[in-house]
């Protein structure tokens, strides 16, 4: 999951593991942020110059296959 912030004030529960995205990701949502830019009126360069952060499920859970897919 992604999510347009730095979450620094956000606790996450043990399940998942939370880190700042790099440039490999944000060029894989690229095109998802460029669709949604042009619904709703956003400019791109603005939404992807923000902070995102990448949640993954923590591979210590042993149900994690079960709500999200690796």
């Amino acid at each position: 999951m992604f999510l347009r912030s730095d979450c620094r004030n956000i606790r996450f529960p043990s399940q998942v593991t939370a880190r700042a995205a790099d440039e490999t990701d944000r060029e894989e949502v690229k095109a998802y942020v460029s669709e949604y830019c042009d619904l709703f009126g956003y400019d791109i360069r603005e939404v992807l110059s923000s902070p995102f952060t990448v949640i993954t499920p923590d591979s210590k859970s042993p149900y994690r296959q079960m709500y999200v897919a690796n």
